[in-house]
């Protein structure tokens, strides 16, 4: 029998934002609504650019939810990045 080597991690797969938020939260990230104009803006210590989004819309952002889904798979952690952080 052949054995896979490669490593499972696991996927978020949602299309609804309360759900997504409260991950992005859990590895660590930052979300902070911009006054007057609607938007989101998703930052994490590990990334160099922020995700801003549209915060009128109750649907996850296709964006935010590859990143998340590739924090994950890079084993990031909310400990993991407030060590990065310093």
């Amino acid at each position: 029998m052949k054995t896979d080597s490669r490593k499972t991690f696991p996927v978020v797969a949602t299309s609804d934002r309360r759900s997504l938020d409260r991950e992005w939260r859990n590895v660590g990230g930052l979300i902070v609504p911009q006054p007057c104009t609607g938007e989101v803006v998703y930052i994490h210590p590990a990334m160099n650019r922020r995700i801003r989004v549209n915060g009128r819309k109750k649907q996850s952002c296709a964006t935010v939810l590859s990143k998340l889904n590739q924090l994950l798979r890079d084993g990031m952690t909310a400990d993991m990045a407030l060590v990065r952080r310093a």
